[in-house]
């Protein structure tokens, strides 16, 4: 009980519905084969939500606002941490698109929580691309007045980001675009030229009334 106290105390911002809850994950099929496929899913819940013991959140908590999913590509080129950290960029990116600046990201990979959260450095080559591209994301995110903290979860209670994941590798469907997989950074203003139709609405119930499914499901 005490812990559960101290964890609720830690996290009490987030049960001001302000914040949204962004769940990722990436995988590759066959890591170091060239008939690996890699592929990434994330899931975006509003709230109010039940649970905000960080040891018990699970995404399935909250309403559903958005998922979507990308494939990578096949071969070793791509890791399960290439994945992981597009699962990330994808999902971050579409909180923000949604209007959405202050985001609870939860995700089972602990090498995504460190790195983005500046407890270790961004190792490979590609996953580096990615760090690059999530720090001009949130640097624009911060100077809006919003905020994005990242936090580990366990497999188990990251099951629908995987099963994003798991359709986008059965379908090799919605191809994620080679701007997104590229090895460099991006600049502010190539990132603002990726923004989606709802880039300059904030997130409310109003905005999500108007999306559709096809709105609600895609990369």
């Amino acid at each position: 009980l005490k812990m559960e106290k101290k964890y609720q105390k830690k996290w009490v911002p987030f049960q001001n519905g302000e914040w949204l809850r962004l769940f990722t994950d990436g995988g590759q099929s066959e890591p170091d084969s060239d008939n690996g496929l890699a592929t990434c899913g994330y899931v975006i819940r509003a709230g109010p939500f039940l649970e905000h013991n960080p040891a018990k959140i699970t995404d399935l908590d909250g309403t559903l606002i958005y998922q979507g999913r990308a494939f990578l590509g096949i071969g070793n080129t791509y890791s399960n941490n290439d994945g992981e950290f597009a699962g990330l960029f994808v999902g971050l990116k579409k909180c923000w698109e949604l209007g959405a600046n202050k985001v609870h990201h939860m995700t089972d990979s602990t090498l995504v929580v460190n790195v983005e959260s500046g407890k270790s450095t961004a190792q490979r080559f590609n996953t580096l691309g990615y760090h690059r591209k999530l720090k001009t994301l949130k640097k624009i995110i911060k100077e809006t007045g919003g905020g994005v903290v990242h936090q580990h979860v366990y497999r188990e209670r990251n099951e629908q980001a995987d099963a994003q994941g798991h359709i986008a590798e059965n379908t090799q469907t919605p191809i994620m675009p080679l701007a997104f997989t590229n090895k460099t950074g991006w600049t502010t203003q190539e990132l603002w030229a990726c923004s989606g139709k709802y880039a300059t609405q904030p997130f409310s119930q109003e905005v999500e009334k108007t999306m559709t499914n096809q709105d609600r499901t895609q990369i």
